[in-house]
């Protein structure tokens, strides 16, 4: 008998395929196994040691505010866990018998979640949750240790991970994962973003690998958000409504594509966009194992605009290095990397300079839109422009034309917009992170129905203050919202008339608009 579990919808698609868990070591009846002792119990002293660092920069954050001391004792409850030495103890023997660090830690936490649940003491069963979150924490920190995710792929074709990376999610579309379940994530999340890019139906199912085990046959839909345990075999797999043919059909409004890797730029003519609205440079950085040199982000930049017509418009963006988009090999930066966007390459100049001279040589006698990432003063432009400029007189090989835009993402930015629109050639907003700072929620988390129109108008009040300050033929909207019904009535009323979406939802955009302008031919811009 089927059962479906409700989740969100984060990349659309669907797929059908046996669960693989990413932390998940299959059982074998022999305890020889070819594992290296040493190796193995340095990845999981490390994981340790990661949590740990973690959690005592949590209570230092705790400390300086006004969180509730509850808080802070829960954080030392996990630390306690982390501390006892019996699970030391446990993992290093189950490894010295062949086990691996991640089925090691796995099976000390579900015999003590095992005995914990058994007593019939209320408050020792709710430490239960403590434990399990302890687990889920060095799993993974042992997560981000290199991942064999060929093997992975041989084992199942449905991914199921507490949380992927975006440059996980390129990994296992490349071995062939099918679809992916994750328990942490969103639709504006850089990972549900790539997911859509490569073409990988997502959801998030909280809990998922406490409710799925491995083998599984699951169908996921990444349109509804579910997923669904031993489907029917006569079961339909949802379709989407046929979108007619309208990329011929001149619009007011323009329709750029964000692009993620280079290859997904051969879709961009074929779906009839009018350039390229954001090329993410940071996925140079995440793929390599150590810091690009300046010839490979050269040669990988050449690579996008090799799919592309000349006469299109570019527009990259400077790497927004930090938060969920952190190298492996700059872990020890971290406190360099709390300061995302150009703020990072401010601390980093040397970084910036290469970064910048790769961008203006892959772009060699054509024009430049460089975009600067989370603008929040404008000093941050009038820096960049500085550093560009003078690198640019010491380059032969360069643009034709080099234009400055600044990526709106902050309150800040929106409230500043007047001196930095002064500075620059044009605007981007970006929608994801912008809302996420607006109103003090975690770009993972979903939105309140309450905190969008038409409940909550403060989004788009800050596109129309944008807008009005810069005119429409400057700004281009990034980001869900620029593709959500919701907003988008309103936002083409405040004049908005360009905006910038994964290549994947172009047709269902373009439909939409003109859907949407057939039935408002009267308020339809001239």
């Amino acid at each position: 008998m089927s059962r479906v579990f409700e989740g969100i919808a984060i990349s659309p698609g669907v797929a059908k395929g046996r669960v693989v868990f990413a932390l998940h070591v299959l059982p074998q009846k022999s305890a020889q196994r070819d594992v290296d002792f040493t190796s193995e119990v340095r990845r999981f002293f490390r994981a340790i040691s990661s949590a740990k660092r973690d959690l005592e920069l949590m209570k230092t954050r705790i400390s300086k505010g006004k969180l509730h001391k509850e808080v802070f004792d829960v954080i030392e409850v996990y630390l306690l866990f982390l501390e006892d030495p019996t699970l030391a103890d446990f993992v290093v023997e189950r490894i010295r018998e062949g086990y691996s660090a991640e089925e090691s830690v796995r099976e000390f936490f579900e015999g003590q979640m095992d005995r914990v649940k058994s007593t019939s003491d209320e408050y020792l069963r709710e430490r239960v949750k403590d434990l399990k979150y302890v687990k889920r924490l060095l799993l993974s920190k042992l997560h981000q240790q290199e991942v064999d995710w060929e093997s992975v792929a041989k084992r199942g074709d449905i991914l199921v991970s507490h949380f992927l990376s975006p440059v996980d999610v390129v990994k296992v579309a490349e071995k062939g994962i099918k679809g992916i379940i994750v328990e942490k994530g969103s639709q504006t999340s850089h990972t549900g973003i790539v997911a859509r890019s490569v073409g990988i139906p997502m959801v998030k199912l909280p809990d998922a690998t406490e409710v799925l085990s491995e083998g599984d046959y699951v169908l996921v839909d990444g349109h509804a958000g579910r997923v669904v345990v031993d489907p029917a075999p006569d079961e339909e797999e949802p379709q989407k409504a046929p979108v007619r043919e309208c990329v011929a059909e001149k619009l007011p409004v323009s329709i750029y594509a964000n692009i993620d890797f280079p290859e997904e730029a051969k879709v961009v003519d074929e779906l009839g966009a009018d350039g390229v609205g954001i090329f993410r440079t940071e996925y140079i950085y995440l793929v390599e194992k150590s810091w690009p040199s300046e010839d490979v982000q050269v040669e990988y930049i050449k690579r996008l605009l090799s799919f592309l017509d000349s006469d299109l418009p570019v527009t990259i963006r400077i790497a927004d290095l930090g938060g969920d988009k952190i190298p492996l090999y700059a872990e020890h930066m971290m406190d360099e990397l709390d300061y995302r966007g150009i703020r990072f390459f401010m601390l980093k100049e040397s970084f910036f300079r290469t970064h910048i001279r790769a961008i203006l040589k892959a772009f060699e006698g054509r024009e430049l839109r460089l975009l600067v990432p989370m603008v929040s003063d404008v000093y941050e432009m009038k820096w960049t422009k500085e550093i560009v400029r003078e690198e640019m007189n010491a380059l032969r090989c360069r643009p034709e034309k080099v234009l400055f835009g600044a990526m709106i993402e902050t309150p800040a930015g929106v409230i500043g917009i007047r001196s930095i629109n002064e500075e620059v050639d044009f605007i981007s907003i970006g929608s994801n992170d912008l809302t996420g700072f607006l109103f003090g929620m975690d770009r993972e988390c979903k939105i309140m129905d309450y905190m969008e129109p038409p409940n909550n108008m403060a989004m788009v009040e800050c596109v129309r203050r944008v807008v009005k300050v810069c005119s429409s033929e400057r700004v281009t909207l990034c980001g869900e919202i620029a593709r959500d019904r919701k907003y988008l009535p309103y936002l083409l009323k405040a004049g908005l008339r360009k905006l910038s979406v994964n290549p994947a939802f172009i047709p269902e955009l373009r439909q939409w608009l003109v859907d949407y302008l057939e039935k408002n031919k009267r308020e339809q811009p001239c």
